[in-house]
């Protein structure tokens, strides 16, 4: 077991080896796996159809069979591909700084946890100095009250200053052997390798102006992810917008006509109709969504300011 660590060794084990990061590789990879779908080209679909067979008079058994077999798929306009790839692509952006926050997050809290164990290392030794003062305060008594110098409620006293001071001691020693271990979880380690950690408590930098913080907050990626989610939206928008235009069904075949023992092809196109005015909700739903995404950035924002 070493016997300390230092706030560089504790930020390098937690960025190693945290689920809170691992996560995003997975989230990477589902959004790998969706590209390829969206990327694909509509599929083609083969059918069959029967007709006119098994029923009664001139067409009963298989004397006026007519069967078709059928290819068809669809056409997609406004690029509907490119649209929901761009989607992705937006999401994909939002998940790094996604990450960058979930980093910030996760070293700000081991900050506080680090800090905290130094705190308590400073609390210990002064509670074992106060231990020591009250030992000593305790046999100068001692002696007094020997000597008949002093009554024996003032060695009382000090006994119990004593035994208060070593309470102190023992629950301030429990506290930080809790701390250490809290401290020691964030890289995943129940057990912890070291018995305290380096560092000056009581050393603190200038700080920054108002406006260099108001714009450090601009620039934080707390912020930014506003602007991710923005273009998240937006790209969500253009393919709803894309949607305006309908796809157009096509299908051919070849149809074998059993009663004259002649073959023809066939082919078709349907068309959707009124599409845009079907999807005028889904556009005013996914426009309200962008609207509200501005305006959470611009609370946020004065939220922050107003903590600093």
């Amino acid at each position: 077991m070493r016997e300390s660590i230092t706030l560089e060794d504790a930020i390098k084990r937690t960025l190693a080896d945290n689920p809170n990061l691992h996560e995003f590789e997975f989230r990477q990879q589902v959004l790998a796996g969706e590209t390829k779908t969206a990327g694909l080209k509509p599929g083609l679909i083969a059918g069959v159809e029967l007709e006119n067979f098994l029923g009664t008079g001139e067409v009963s058994g298989l004397k006026e069979l007519e069967m078709t077999l059928t290819l068809s798929s669809v056409i997609q306009l406004d690029n509907k591909p490119a649209a929901r790839l761009g989607v992705l692509s937006a999401r994909r952006e939002q998940q790094d700084v996604e990450k960058k926050i979930r980093t910030l997050d996760l070293l700000g809290e081991l900050n506080r946890r680090y800090i905290h164990v130094l705190s308590l290392q400073a609390l210990l030794a002064v509670t074992k100095e106060a231990e020591a003062l009250a030992r000593y305060t305790l046999e100068a008594v001692s002696k007094r009250v020997e000597a008949g110098a002093s009554p024996l409620l003032e060695q009382k006293r000090a006994l119990s200053a004593l035994a208060q001071s070593q309470l102190d001691v023992d629950v301030t020693k429990q506290n930080l052997r809790f701390a250490i271990r809290s401290l020691a979880i964030m890289w995943g380690e129940p057990n912890p390798s070291f018995r305290r950690v380096e560092g000056k408590l009581f050393v603190f930098q200038e700080t920054a102006s108002f406006n260099a913080l108001s714009m450090a907050i601009q620039n934080s990626p707390h912020i930014d992810l506003f602007a991710q989610q923005s273009r998240v939206q937006s790209a969500q928008l253009r393919l709803v917008q894309a949607g305006n235009r309908p796809d157009i069904e096509w299908s051919a075949g070849i149809r074998r006509i059993q009663g004259i023992d002649e073959t023809a092809f066939v082919a078709g196109v349907s068309v959707p109709l009124f599409q845009k005015q079907r999807n005028l909700g889904e556009y005013e739903a996914q426009k309200a969504r962008l609207d509200l995404i501005e305006q959470q950035k611009q609370s946020d924002v004065r939220n922050l300011l107003h903590s600093v």
